[in-house]
């Protein structure tokens, strides 16, 4: 997965302002998405994650959702999705 968010982290600053998610009724370019990810990131390791933790997600599929995974991602830890 590093080399997921290490691609993040390059497209964010190539293609700053590019749309990279769109939800309907939120919209985050790479920029937006990467800065998002890296606060959530940060947020986490605060309350402990580390790598190869497992973080469980419950959030709809929405912009936010994607920020929170790449953020999980970003701490070396892995999200498992939940579904309500």
């Amino acid at each position: 997965m590093q080399a997921f968010t290490h691609r993040i982290a390059h497209w964010a600053q190539v293609k700053t302002d590019t749309l990279e998610v769109n939800d309907g009724g939120q919209s985050l370019s790479f920029g937006e998405l990467h800065a998002r990810a890296r606060e959530i990131a940060w947020q986490l390791q605060i309350l402990g994650v580390a790598p190869r933790d497992r973080v469980a997600i419950l959030l709809p599929k929405s912009a936010d959702a994607v920020a929170a995974i790449v953020g999980v991602l970003l701490t070396g830890a892995t999200y498992v999705p939940v579904d309500t």
